[in-house]
């Protein structure tokens, strides 16, 4: 079961795509699992995080984290086996890093410590897969309004900080994605269907990738980011070849990697292919390591 994460600033069209998605990967024989927003139930609850002194707001971030994971772990991954889908797929209404969106670092790295987690642990292995909708007060301000703010109801400009500290708490996943609006609503949730395909398994159009080598890069470099170490290398498959990646942001660091297994596979249209990747263990990437292809 694939697990990815909905995630985006203020009025981003989140309640919408959710419903939006649910039809589209149900028609496509995917069955949908999804996770509710955590902090919004909790608020509606009774509770007002902006009157909570600093200890009962560490202890209010705790109980979003321990909700999130058990809803994740227990209540819908016990649902997603009842449903019993050939491809089954687990959307969550937020992600365990949006709160840290909410917190400061220190916080946060309380909350992490305390609770036996670490930033890889919750932001690269547990998603295989993120989606950040952009808020439309972002680069829309005019379709901008306060309905539906679970956290607070927020000016254009406050809106748009949240959207940007969002988006930036998953920066270093593998597999983090922004669906602007660039497009009207109906584009903006086509390319995030589109996306979501892609990142579960099922053929779409193929995508043209450009990399490029960087020689003595010295500049700064003028967006939010981490600096992502990755080893990289291929193995021969049946129809082609097998790629395999570690990646960690402490160069040598096993304990702080991820692993992961790529397949690409063709079809039978020359437009569309199908692209399998799944996290591994270390000893299943060690053991590729002695079958990798010198080319």
């Amino acid at each position: 079961m694939k697990r990815i994460v909905l995630t985006g600033g203020p009025c981003a069209g989140k309640t919408t795509a959710l419903s939006y998605l649910q039809k589209k990967l149900s028609e496509r024989g995917v069955s949908v699992v999804v996770v509710p927003e955590v902090p919004t139930m909790v608020i509606n609850s009774g509770i007002d995080p902006t009157k909570l002194d600093p200890e009962q707001h560490r202890r209010f971030e705790e109980l979003l984290l321990r909700t999130q994971i058990r809803f994740e772990n227990d209540i819908f991954a016990t649902v997603a086996r009842i449903k019993n889908g050939k491809k089954t797929v687990m959307i969550c209404d937020r992600g365990c890093m949006d709160m840290s969106a909410y917190m400061t670092e220190q916080l946060f790295e309380r909350v992490l410590s305390d609770n036996g987690f670490n930033r890889v642990s919750l932001r690269d292995r547990r998603y295989d897969a993120v989606f950040h909708l952009v808020s439309v007060a972002v680069d829309k301000p005019k379709c901008y309004n306060l309905d539906n703010t679970a956290r607070l109801e927020q000016s254009v400009e406050e809106a748009r900080k949240v959207d940007e500290r969002t988006k930036n708490v998953w920066l270093g996943h593998p597999h983090l994605r922004v669906i602007d609006n660039s497009t009207d609503l109906e584009g903006k949730l086509k390319r995030l269907l589109d996306a979501i395909l892609k990142a579960i398994g099922i053929p779409t159009e193929t995508e043209t990738e450009r990399k490029f080598l960087i020689h003595d890069f010295t500049g700064e470099i003028p967006v939010p980011h981490r600096e992502v170490f990755i080893q990289q290398f291929y193995v021969k498959g049946e129809d082609g070849r097998v790629r395999y990646r570690a990646r960690n942001e402490v160069d040598g660091m096993v304990d702080e990697a991820v692993f992961y297994r790529t397949e690409k596979s063709p079809t039978d249209s020359a437009m569309s292919r199908i692209e399998i990747e799944r996290q591994i263990p270390y000893v299943e990437y060690y053991r590729a390591r002695q079958l990798r292809d010198p080319r």
